[in-house]
């Protein structure tokens, strides 16, 4: 397996961003792993929450959502009810994604998997043996689909 990880810089580019990073991000169930370039992580707080309109399509995460909100029970202007049940739902949505992902740990497993294999090679190089597990991995993972 061959390797790109190298990026070509201008003086000016660093010039204008002094502090650069390459980075390999993980190559899932992938052959291709991704290198990045660009600045340290920087911590600006919590993610802001996101709703798939996917979610919508599964009957299970409809139910919850409408017991959710009838849950949720705030008084005072309608706006401040709206706002608490939103809030109430969040949460719910949160609790429900976390609880549906441990029910199916497939996914998870093959990359935990993967990245036990990628830590190995980063340490004894790749080897026909790694590449071979990685392969079967690949392929045990399309058999369960």
């Amino acid at each position: 397996m061959a390797r790109l990880d190298n990026f070509l810089i201008s003086h000016l580019m660093l010039n204008w961003f002094p502090k650069l990073v390459q980075r390999g991000l993980f190559g899932s169930l992938s052959n291709h792993i991704v290198i990045m370039i660009g600045e340290p992580k920087q911590d600006w707080g919590p993610y802001p929450f996101r709703f798939y309109n996917d979610w919508l399509e599964d009957n299970e995460a409809m139910k919850e959502a409408s017991k959710w909100w009838k849950e949720c029970k705030a008084t005072r202007s309608r706006s401040f009810i709206i706002s608490a049940k939103l809030k109430a739902s969040k949460k719910s949505i949160k609790n429900w994604l976390s609880m549906k992902k441990s029910k199916d740990p497939s996914l998870d497993h093959f990359e935990m998997q993967l990245a036990d294999i990628e830590k190995r090679a980063s340490i004894v190089r790749w080897t026909d043996g790694l590449r071979n597990e990685r392969l079967n991995i690949i392929s045990n993972y399309w058999k369960e689909l």
